[in-house]
């Protein structure tokens, strides 16, 4: 039978161990990360990657399904006068136009908001962004 030898055991309390412990620099998983790649916050405001700016100016298919709730509400109660129907029709007849010219022609004529206000202003953009690529 084969005999295998075991190192010697020494105890973390004795004191030659504990001096070694102290002696060696320990890494961690932290600090070799923290060394090689950049804070996000850091990354972000660098002014590298502006996300915000990059999805605002992104053009949307359709108008419907890209709205969020809260300006869906928002547009319902300023621009259509809690009437989520006329809402709606709107949305289908803006998304049926060819091009801005058309689409913008609809608001002034068949809905006649009233252009200085914040959430006309808003839906304005929705349109544009509707129809920048074309």
């Amino acid at each position: 039978m084969v005999q295998v030898s075991r190192p010697e055991q020494r105890s973390l309390f004795d004191p030659e161990v504990m001096e070694e412990c102290r002696t060696v620099p320990t890494a961690t998983l932290a600090d070799t990360y923290q060394q090689t790649s950049p804070k996000l916050n850091e990354h972000l405001a660098s002014g590298d990657v502006v996300l915000a700016q990059k999805m605002q100016r992104r053009p949307l298919p359709h108008l419907q399904g890209n709205i969020g709730l809260n300006d869906r509400f928002l547009y319902t109660r300023e621009l259509f006068h809690s009437r989520p129907h006329d809402y709606q029709r709107a949305l289908e007849k803006l998304d049926a136009c060819n091009d801005l010219a058309s689409a913008r022609a609809y608001v002034e004529e068949e809905l006649g908001w009233n252009m200085e206000q914040p959430a006309a202003k808003k839906f304005m953009l929705l349109l544009e962004r509707r129809f920048a690529d074309e």
